[in-house]
């Protein structure tokens, strides 16, 4: 039997919102007080607002901002209806062609656009007194009145039938330490949930240090101030106590705003790390189809390139990466400056559309795999507790959404992916490759606050070869690079040879042609060079050979020379120099002659090169002279060297090289020799505060060094010079040199100018300190400025193992 069919009967029906939903989307969602105050500020930043004044009362929170306010009706059609953005609607209808820096500066991308921000003052107190005025002189204060508790009576109750009260004003009615705004928004939350006590609003203050972007700070004009007049009190005595604290500190601090409630929030860290570190910045140019990276390390300009930007989903994005790199003496300065120690701060934070994005940055976490990488090579990568940075970019939810749980960062968007290799491939790595290429193979540079330990051919070497590599790809554009770290080297110097190839890429890459004319006249010295060393060391084997026949003719006296090198085993201290000549034996002296040989026969052959050269030549050059007679007079003082150890020495010479401990060396050097032979018109002392540093090196050009910097203080008229041996750090031993003569020249550019070659302010030939800085570098040492006055100078000597 055939089924009768009938037409079903249906209705339209709708879904029903109860009062519970407030509670849902305002304090269950909002957990922590310090987010509901973010999601206020992320509000008043997006109402265009150029300031906002946080206020901490006895039992409320005041957030007033100067942005763009609401009508009444806006009031009605946009703050009253849930889940409404008026910025996700203004983003979606603004022109994709529009540039990054155009939008920024106008507002146009937004910190949030969910429309549930307002909820967040459900979370921090029981009701809402919002206050809202836009531009416009005849427009009325409107004054909304929100009774939190009221949706909670009866969670069956409809959402829409829960009222709020609507009442208008004259002017704002606002506490009188908060700057009234002519237009703009305030809102009070009244009948506080928990309590703020001091540390609870440091807390908050440096959680919002972090959350401000400090490229936004210049380019949004935004600023955030904290008014708690309970904790003026105590901000005034911090202060005083402070500045206390800090009398005769030559150290330039900022004041202690991370101890401080009141004032303006600021993210000023960039600012305090940038002379002191190693950093990168990466941005894009020109509409975002130039990438640009600039390598900065210690105030220096290391390179900067250029190359185009292959992420096609970053074009509009204005995305820019900025890390430092932390070592010991850079980690010192952040905690004393900052009141914080930089492991405790964070890392790598991101800020979209000038907000930051939780949870990057904060410690323990890594979104970005920094960690994981380096726990695959601790001495190749680096990690989180070695940089500090930030990631900058600008995007429309779709492109830069958010995700719903607040420690997931960014939805994984093609977006998102090009700014993660972004920052990989054309920040990190780069910077990595710096830092472990040139600063990590010198122990001495974690200490290090200046550039002094790299102004040596070792530390030249190593910034050349990572340009150079950096140089060779046919993609990059080398826009400039440091002429005080990119220059030929010594050739004398180990490095130099290896170094040539690197620095005529780079030459020819930056195009220039007088780098690269010089370069073609340090491969010919460098020949010649070569040659005569060749030279100097087949007329010392002549001569060892002659001395070997001698030898075995004296027997007898080898056996004398063995007893009395056994006496010597027997003495607490080794005696690197003797108070007379008479002891002295013959192997020492035969050995020293040796030497004597090597360099007078290298000082033979570099003046018969240069004679010959210049009778070829129609003309000979500056530079080829004043290297002619820089080589020749550093040969000339190693044989005067030699000559003064002939009556003292006790070690041998057979390599040039010997293994004792430098600052016994340095102590009997100047007691035994330099109060014999140096101290010409001048007093020199000698100051042991328990310094020792054991390891292999040459007692000639050690005694250089000394001599250079005695000599040095002579010219500057000083009557008395003092080397003071101290212990530094673990396998580093300081010596710092004292005179009272004139002190450095105000002409100087920098006073790290005094160590370059040629460069004199007592009129000499500029190459005294130039030896001692390349002596030094070959020793694993360095030399710097440590200060300097009208009444003297003083350098900082650093030997490490």
């Amino acid at each position: 039997m055939a089924r009768k069919s009938s037409t079903p009967k249906s209705e339209m029906l709708h879904f029903e919102v109860s009062a519970g939903l407030k509670r849902i989307i305002g304090r269950d969602l909002i957990t922590d007080d310090e987010v509901a105050i973010f999601e206020l500020v992320k509000n008043s930043f997006d109402a265009g607002a150029s300031k906002a004044q946080l206020y901490f009362g006895n039992d409320s929170v005041t957030i007033v901002d100067n942005g763009h306010g609401m009508s009444k009706q806006d009031i009605i059609d946009k703050w009253l209806l849930v889940a409404y953005s008026e910025k996700r609607e203004l983003e979606d209808s603004q022109s994709e062609a529009e540039d990054f820096r155009d939008k920024i500066q106008e507002r146009k991308h937004y910190a949030g656009s969910k429309g549930i921000g307002r909820f967040s003052a459900d979370r921090l107190g029981h009701s809402l007194h919002l206050q809202s005025k836009k531009g416009g002189q005849r427009e009325p204060v409107h004054f909304v009145d929100v009774d939190w508790d009221a949706f909670e009576v009866d969670e069956k109750k409809k959402f829409v039938t829960v009222p709020v009260n609507y009442s208008e004003n004259s002017a704002f009615d606002l506490p009188a330490e908060i700057s009234k705004p002519r237009s703009g928004t305030a809102l009070e939350v009244r009948g506080l949930r928990s309590d703020w006590p001091r540390e609870k609003l440091l807390k908050l203050k440096a959680s919002l240090a972090k959350m401000i972007n400090p490229f936004g700070q210049k380019v949004d004009n935004f600023e955030l101030k904290i008014i708690a007049p309970r904790e003026l009190a105590e901000d005034a005595i911090t202060l005083k106590e402070f500045k206390e604290e800090q009398k005769g500190s030559k150290e330039e601090l900022l004041e202690p705003s991370w101890d401080i409630v009141n004032g303006r929030v600021e993210n000023f860290i960039f600012d305090t790390l940038t002379e002191k570190t190693t950093y990168i910045d990466v941005e894009l140019i020109g509409s975002g189809r130039t990438i640009e990276t600039t390598l900065v390390d210690r105030g220096e300009e290391v390179y900067q390139v250029r190359e185009k930007n292959t992420y096609s989903a970053l074009r509009r994005s204005g995305a820019r990466v900025r890390i430092f790199y932390l070592n010991r003496s850079a980690k010192m300065t952040f905690a004393m400056r900052m009141g914080i120690d930089s492991v405790n701060f964070g890392s790598v934070f991101l800020f979209r559309n000038g907000i930051r994005v939780y949870p990057f940055g904060e410690r323990g976490e890594d979104i970005l795999g920094i960690d994981a990488r380096k726990a695959q090579g601790a001495r190749r990568f680096l990690g989180t507790r070695d940089i500090i940075g930030q990631i900058d970019v600008s995007g429309s939810e779709e492109d830069f959404k958010e995700a719903t749980s607040r420690s997931q960062g960014l939805v994984r968007t093609k977006a998102y992916v090009d700014l993660v290799d972004f920052f990989w491939e054309k920040a990190l790595k780069r910077l990595e490759r710096y830092v472990v290429g040139v600063s990590w193979p010198d122990k001495g540079e974690a200490n290090a606050s200046d550039l002094s330990r790299l102004l040596n051919d070792g530390g030249r070497a190593r910034v050349i070869q990572v340009i150079g590599q950096l140089a060779r790809s046919r993609d990059i554009e080398l826009v400039s690079h440091s002429p005080r770290l990119v220059d030929i080297l010594d050739a004398k110097s180990d490095e130099f040879e290896g170094s040539l190839k690197s620095i005529r890429v780079i030459a020819e890459k930056a195009g220039d042609s007088d780098l690269l004319n010089r370069i073609g006249s340090a491969e010919k010295r460098f020949t010649q060079l070569q040659k005569a060393e060749e030279e100097a060391h087949a007329r010392a084997e002549e001569e060892r050979q002659a001395r070997e026949q001698a030898e075995s003719r004296a027997s007898k006296a080898e056996k004398i020379v063995a007893d009395v090198e056994a006496k010597y085993s027997e003495l607490e201290e080794r005696v690197l120099f003797l108070t007379s000549a008479t002891s002295l034996d013959y192997d020492t002296v035969v050995n020293l002659h040796h030497q004597i040989i090597i360099y007078a026969s290298e000082i033979n052959a570099l003046a018969g090169n240069f004679l010959a050269d210049a009778k070829g030549a129609e003309s000979v050059s500056v530079d080829e002279a004043l290297t002619a007679f820089e080589q020749t007079i550093l040969l000339n003082q190693k044989v005067l060297a030699v000559a003064r150890f002939a009556t003292r020495a006790t070690f041998k010479l057979d390599s040039g090289q010997i293994e004792e401990d430098v600052a016994s060396f340095v102590e009997q050097y100047i007691n035994e020799i330099g109060q014999e032979y140096l101290a010409n018109r001048i007093n020199i002392g000698v100051k042991s505060e328990g310094g020792s540093l054991k390891k292999k090196f040459k007692p000639i050009e050690l005694s250089i060094v000394i001599d250079n910097l005695v000599s040095n203080a002579r010219k500057a008229k000083a009557s008395r010079i003092e080397f003071a041996l101290s212990q530094g750090a673990k396998d580093e031993l300081h010596i710092v040199v004292t005179d009272n003569g004139r002190g450095l020249s105000e002409k100087l550019g920098s006073q790290e100018d005094i160590f370059q070659k040629g460069v004199s302010m007592t009129g000499g030939t500029g190459l005294g300190l130039y030896h001692v800085r390349q002596v030094l570098d070959g020793m694993d040492g360095s030399i710097s400025v440590k200060e300097t006055s009208k009444k003297g100078t003083s350098f900082l000597l650093r030997f490490t193992k």
